[in-house]
C-alpha cells in the first residue's frame, strides 16, 4: 500500500474515533433537551411513579447542608491559622494538607472507611459528612484570598488591644 492510502485509512479511523466520542457527548445533551421539553404533568407522573426521589433529594439534604455549614466554619479558621499563626513547621503541614487535594478519591475510599468503622459510623450519613467537611480546597481558597490582606491592617489592629479571634472576626 502507498503512503497515499495509509494516510488515508488513517485519516478514516481519526475521523471515525472522534465520531464516537461526539456521539457518546450529545446523548446526554439530547436526553436532557427531551425531557425539558415534558409539560409539568408528565413531571408530576414521573416523580409519583418513582417514589425513591424525594428519598434521593432529602438524603442529598441531609449530606450537603452539614457539609456547607461545617466548610463554612472550619475553613476560614484553618486558612486563617496557616496564614496567621506562627510555629514551626506551619508550611510543611500545609503543603501536606493540600497535596490531599492532589489524591484521588478512591485513595481515601479505604482509610476513610477504616475511620468510620473504627468510629462506628460506617452505615449512616456521618462516615460521607465528616470527611466532607475537611476538604481541603476551602482552606487553600480563603488563605489565597487572605494573604492579599495588608499587615498593616492587623498590626494596627493589634496595637488597639484586638485580640486574634477579634481580628479574625473583624476580617
Amino acid at each position: 500500500m502507498g503512503d497515499f492510502m495509509k494516510k488515508r485509512y488513517s485519516n478514516f479511523f481519526e475521523k471515525l474515533i472522534c465520531m464516537g466520542a461526539v456521539i457518546l457527548a450529545v446523548i446526554p445533551l439530547l436526553f436532557v433537551a427531551g425531557k425539558s421539553v415534558q409539560v409539568p404533568e408528565e413531571y408530576l407522573i414521573l416523580l409519583f411513579k418513582r417514589p425513591l426521589y424525594l428519598r434521593m433529594m432529602w438524603n442529598s439534604l441531609i449530606i450537603t447542608i452539614p457539609v456547607l455549614i461545617g466548610q463554612l466554619l472550619l475553613a476560614p479558621l484553618a486558612a486563617y491559622g496557616f496564614w496567621q499563626c506562627r510555629w514551626k513547621y506551619k508550611e510543611i503541614l500545609f503543603y501536606l494538607y493540600m497535596i490531599v487535594m492532589l489524591m484521588p478519591l478512591q485513595l481515601t475510599l479505604v482509610p476513610n472507611y477504616l475511620v468510620a468503622n473504627w468510629l462506628g459510623i460506617q452505615n449512616s450519613s456521618l462516615a460521607i459528612i465528616l470527611p466532607a467537611m475537611f476538604q481541603p480546597l476551602g482552606v487553600f481558597l480563603i488563605r489565597q484570598q487572605i494573604q492579599d490582606f495588608p499587615q498593616e491592617t492587623l498590626e494596627a489592629a493589634r496595637l488597639d488591644g484586638a485580640s486574634e479571634y477579634r481580628i479574625y472576626r473583624s476580617i
